[in-house]
Parts: C-alpha cells; structure tokens; sequence
C-alpha cells in the first residue's frame, strides 16, 4: 500500500474513532443520568391553571342525551367533564 494513503488511512481511522468515542461516552452519560434523575412534574393546581375555562352558556347535554348520541348502551361507572373547540387541539 502506497505510504500517503496508509498514513490517510491511519488518521482518519484515529481521528474517526476519537469523535465516535466522544458521541458514545455523551451518550452512555446521558442515559446514566436520565436513569437516577427524575423528569420535571406538574403539580395538579399547575396543571389545572392551563386549561380553558369551561363555557356556562355553552349548548350542554345531559348524560343519557351524550350517551344516546355516542351510542353507548349500559351503566358507566366514571363520567368526566370536558370542554371542546369543535375537534381543534
């Protein structure tokens, strides 16, 4: 093999295997980290407060009514209260 291209070569592997090895040991640290460091948590009161208000003069419908429409027969155990913007997020 021709000496400038072994030498190419040889730095290149060198220098490629200083970077990868410098990506992976930021990365191994990062997972060490994410596993005894716990995620940021909302409390309930700072997640009610970002809510929308819920509409009083908004058209409602009673439970049964909600529940025909859906075309859900039976008893249901939990009911929960929520506001929507005509499908929008």
């Amino acid at each position: 093999m021709n000496i400038p291209i072994k030498r190419w070569l040889l730095l290149t592997h060198r220098w490629l295997g200083i970077g990868l090895c410098l990506f992976f040991l930021t990365w191994f640290v990062s997972g060490m980290v994410m596993m005894y460091v716990g995620y940021p948590k909302l409390t309930h009161a700072e997640r009610l407060q970002h809510l929308p208000t819920l509409d009083a003069d908004a058209p409602l419908l009673s439970p049964r009514q909600a529940f025909g429409m859906a075309g859900i027969d039976g008893s249901v155990s939990d009911l929960r209260l929520t506001a929507s913007r005509a499908g929008q997020p």
